[in-house]
């Protein structure tokens, strides 16, 4: 059984990208990477800078870990849908159907913490999820985020929450009307993982892994680039519950 990490990115850090590939090494057997903007993100490149992609492909190899890249020529006109089908059509080249894993990451995340039971348990499982402990922090004191206050003001928030981000290769597994919700095939029918409102249980995997998400310590023009995105997603409904 093969564990695949599969990495959407576009404009970020190139150290960011480096910790989180070198992050995916300690779990993962390869790494699915693809760049490229969202068509209604509001930058003009439609793919990164190429240091970036240098920094993963360094980090990968430094780290004895295949690699398979995609830089696209164009921004992905049906937005996050599209593109992160396009990673999961990619993994698919690589992946056993019903036996292998992928582990979803972006670029501001990282796995801080696992287990060699990660492996073990999810080549055992019967089920076709899997839920990821996701470690969260905020600096009470940052301006950008006046509405949220810890309780002890002297030091950063921290929380830990589940999160279903480990995947089997089902069949025609994709991401179906929005970025959070997932469905494969099993047994010819049709299955959600996560989103929908009516996705299985996943199994619990957060004894085994767990990824630090580092979304607000982004740069603000990052932050209101990110936002202005959403709310232009938002108005249009690009994105309608399915």
């Amino acid at each position: 059984m093969k564990v695949i990490g599969v990495l959407s990115y576009f404009s970020e850090s190139p150290s960011w990208l480096a910790a989180c590939v070198a992050s995916m090494a300690k779990v993962c057997d390869l790494v699915v990477a693809v760049d490229g903007r969202y068509a209604l993100y509001p930058e003009d490149m439609a793919v990164s800078p190429p240091e970036q992609a240098e920094a993963i492909v360094e980090t990968a190899a430094g780290a004895g870990l295949a690699l398979t890249l995609h830089r696209p020529i164009e921004p992905f006109y049906g937005n996050e849908v599209e593109k992160r089908n396009l990673t999961l059509r990619l993994a698919a080249v690589h992946a056993e159907p019903m036996k292998d894993w992928l582990l979803i990451l972006d670029a501001d995340c990282c796995v801080i913490e696992h287990s060699d039971l990660l492996k073990y348990d999810l080549e055992r499982s019967e089920q076709h999820c899997a839920s990821v402990l996701v470690e969260e922090t905020m600096d009470p004191h940052d301006v950008r985020f006046p509405m949220r206050v810890a309780v002890d003001r002297s030091i950063p928030a921290a929380w830990r929450t589940s999160v279903t981000l480990l995947y089997r290769m089902l069949p025609n597994l994709a991401y179906h009307g929005t970025h959070y919700s997932v469905a494969g095939d099993i047994d010819g029918r049709r299955v959600w993982l996560w989103g929908n409102g009516g996705a299985i249980d996943p199994f619990d995997a957060t004894h085994a892994i767990t990824i630090r998400h580092r979304n607000t310590e982004r740069p603000l023009r990052r932050q209101e680039q990110a936002a202005a995105y959403y709310a232009t997603r938002d108005r249009l409904q690009i994105e309608p519950h399915p």
